[in-house]
Formats: structure tokens, C-alpha cells, sequence
């Protein structure tokens, strides 16, 4: 998927909740409700422009001045709360989270800095992300209501993409690049750094259940093709391909005994582009048009219905974010013509 700055939304995300409104302070202190999705817009200006829709209803969270984007986004009670970061021409960026419509910067703009995802616990407020140091080291972060941890120690560049929080463990994934500067999928408990995969892997969420840690990511074999990964606690490996395409598992949900993952395998499609996968139990079932390229970014189960969300080619540069329902197309944003990077679902 080609990424340019002519991109109409970068990083998505959605929610099922049980409203979202800014039309009066009577409906902001009433539980939120609805399909909200998170992402961002090109205005006509050319400046990308964070932005949360509410059943396709938008509304702008920055003036449109600066570049913002939107990377994830937690809903408790009346309060959005969206992870993000601005980033403008020459200018560091500066990793951002709203409260609705307020938004705090996590650090003072001298370096590089991004949030990627955003938990809320016991009326505690978790972000992850990085900052570059003065190596200009990338530094995995956790932000706890507003205050900074290190999650790495700045020798070598570590991302950190998504945080789960159960009981009073926080849970952090990510990756770090090894010493042959390949990245290495890594899980920080309570700040306690584990590698839990080889060179060329990577992991891109996290989901607790039962105590049990579920990690999906991606592994590269010898041959520089990579499997689509969850990791169960950290060691137990279950691959879901078998290593003979390009694949890799973007999100991972457990309901009951059931392991629910997403991502993309190219071996479906004879040009070798991304097809969007479900994965139940490691079986697979298509998502995407086996003609176009597309991606299963998240997933959330509710009450045996599975919603997953993701992406998919309209035309060249150009892709529509789409919402599955039981592997039924549910949803698609009506926003004309953007290219979407990510995607993801929250259903409550």
C-alpha cells in the first residue's frame, strides 16, 4: 500500500459503542453511543486534519492549520479519549491525546514524538508510543496519565504500538531493532522488557484474557517471507500460514476458548497484493476481493458476532476503510477518495 502525503485518512479507527455529541453539555455527560471511527482528512488546504466520525458525521479535532492524525481512540462514559501526534513540515513531531475535543501534548515538540494506542483502567489513562532521544534514537513510551515512562533504554530504536491493561499489569507491545538493525517483537510487562520473537519480527497488538497474553505480529523466514503470528504468553507460537507468502496478523481477540486474529496473506491474490483475512482457531476465512488489494486491521467479538475492520483498494493510491460483520461487508466511510494505512474495531 503506497503511503503519500495526498493520503485522505492514515490511521483509523472504530468503534461500536452503547453518543457521541458536541451539541450540548446535557448529552456530554450521557454514556456514548454509536459507530465512531477516527482517522484523518486532507482538507482543501492539503493539511492532513485529525478527525472523528460519528456514524459518518464528522467533526475536526484541529483547525486545520497544522498536519494531525489520529491513531486510536478508547471510549469511557462520555469521554473519547484519542491517541494521535501533529507533525508539520520541518517541525518534530509531537505525539497528542484528546479528551474529546481538548487536546494535551504528551512532550514539548523538541523531538520527535508519536502516539499509537490509548487504554483507559480505573479511571487511568494509558498512551503508548516513542520519542526520539538526542541519538535520535527512537525510545518506546508509556505515558500514564500524561507522566512518561522509558520503556527502552535509547541504545537501539524500539516502538511500542499497542497497551492492554488488566488488573494492575500493563501490558506493551511492540518491536526493537537488534544489532543488525532488524526488528525484534517485544513485550514489556509492568516496564519489564522480554524479546518473544527472532530478527525480522514484529508485534502490532495485544489482548489479556484469563491472564493469558495474546500477541499478533509477524515473523520473517530464510527465504524472506513471513508468517502471520500470535504469540501465547509470550512463548507459545501459533502460526497462522505457513510461510510461503507475505502475511501478517494485525489484531488479535480471544471469546471464550476461541482465538480470533486478522491481518493479510498475498498468497490469495495471483499478483501477490494483500488479501484480508479472519482467523478463527487459526483457520482461515477470506475477507477481502480476492481482485483487490485489502487488510484486516482489527477485531472485536460480541456475543458470538464478529466485527473486523480494515481496508480496501477503490483504485490506485486511492482505498475505502471497511467494516465486516460476520465476514459480510457491514460499513464503508463515504468520504470519497483517500488512502487508508490502518483500521481498527471496538465494539461495547
Amino acid at each position: 500500500m503506497k503511503k503519500t502525503i495526498l493520503s485522505y485518512l492514515i490511521f483509523i479507527l472504530l468503534f461500536i459503542v452503547p453518543s457521541f455529541s458536541q451539541e450540548n453539555q446535557e448529552e456530554k455527560s450521557a454514556p456514548l453511543k454509536g459507530v465512531f471511527v477516527v482517522g484523518t482528512v486532507q482538507n482543501t488546504a492539503l493539511i492532513q486534519t485529525a478527525t472523528i466520525w460519528k456514524d459518518g458525521q464528522a467533526r475536526h479535532l484541529s483547525d486545520g492549520t497544522k498536519n494531525t492524525w489520529a491513531t486510536s481512540v478508547f471510549i469511557v462514559d462520555d469521554i473519547a479519549w484519542i491517541a494521535g501526534y501533529q507533525a508539520h513540515g520541518d517541525e518534530p513531531s509531537v505525539a497528542l491525546l484528546w479528551k474529546n475535543a481538548d487536546v494535551m501534548r504528551l512532550t514539548d515538540g523538541k523531538r520527535d514524538s508519536v502516539a499509537s494506542s490509548v487504554f483507559v483502567s480505573d479511571g487511568d489513562v494509558y498512551v503508548v508510543g516513542y520519542e526520539t532521544n538526542e541519538e535520535d534514537k527512537a525510545v518506546a513510551m508509556l505515558w500514564k496519565n500524561g507522566y512518561p515512562q522509558h520503556l527502552s533504554n535509547g541504545k537501539r530504536s524500539a516502538y511500542a504500538k499497542s497497551v492492554f491493561v488488566s488488573g494492575k499489569t500493563v501490558y506493551v507491545v511492540g518491536h526493537e531493532y537488534n544489532d543488525a538493525d532488524k526488528p525484534v517483537a517485544t513485550l514489556w510487562t509492568n516496564g519489564r522488557q522480554r524479546s518473544i520473537g527472532g530478527a525480522g519480527s514484529a508485534a502490532k497488538s495485544i489482548f489479556v484474557s484469563d491472564s493469558n497474553t495474546y500477541i499478533a505480529g509477524y515473523e520473517t523466514n530464510t527465504q524472506e517471507n513471513t508468517y502471520a503470528t500470535v504469540w501465547k504468553n509470550g512463548s507459545t507460537r501459533l502460526r497462522l500460514t505457513n510461510g510461503d507468502s507475505q502475511a501478517e496478523a494485525s489484531a488479535v481477540y480471544v471469546s471464550g476458548s476461541d482465538i480470533y486474529a486478522v491481518g493479510y496473506d498475498s498468497k490469495y491474490n495471483k499478483d501477490g497484493n494483500h488479501v484480508a483475512v479472519l482467523w478463527k482457531n487459526r483457520i482461515a476465512q477470506i475477507l477481502g476481493d480476492l481482485t483487490k488489494h485489502s487488510m484486516a486491521e482489527s477485531i472485536f467479538v460480541v456475543d458470538q458476532t464478529i466485527y473486523v475492520a480494515g481496508f480496501e483498494d477503490i483504485k490506485e493510491e486511492a482505498a475505502t476503510p471497511i467494516v465486516w460483520k460476520n465476514s459480510t461487508p457491514l460499513y464503508r466511510l463515504p468520504l470519497g477518495d483517500f488512502l487508508a494505512d490502518s483500521i481498527a474495531v471496538f465494539v461495547k
